[in-house]
């Protein structure tokens, strides 16, 4: 009796240092979330995101999904700016967005296509 209650207590004990653990971490990290457009409103699919700020000036990098939408998790509290680019369309830039603990912050983006691929003629509206 004396054993189970010893493994139950130690699996107590690590239950709680795991979770406290992931607590703190999430306690200190936010994200950026949003969709991309074009000027027509169309979703603009596999755009490049990028969120850079003083603490990660190499970025973290999300790729758009098929509706357009892109997010960027486990970002550490900071000021960023978010870039978001793809091939034919100008690249637009977002400053001063601030990420807060355990909160999203929402950047939606509208593109301006600059040229039409064979690709993606009759696809996007300018």
């Amino acid at each position: 009796m004396k054993l189970i209650g010893q493994a139950a207590l130690y699996r107590l004990l690590l239950s709680t240092v795991l979770l406290g653990t992931s607590l703190i971490a999430q306690e200190n990290s936010g994200r950026i979330l949003g969709q991309v457009l074009d000027v027509s409103g169309a979703a603009v699919p596999e755009a490049k995101v990028v969120a850079t700020s003083p603490r990660v000036p190499r970025g973290i990098e999300s790729t758009t999904d098929a509706l357009g939408n892109y997010v960027l998790s486990n970002l550490p509290i900071d000021i960023y700016t978010v870039t978001v680019s793809r091939e034919g369309f100008a690249t637009v830039k977002r400053a001063g967005i601030d990420v807060q603990r355990c909160r999203a912050k929402a950047v939606d983006c509208k593109f301006a296509c600059t040229q039409f691929s064979n690709r993606d003629r009759g696809r996007l509206k300018v």
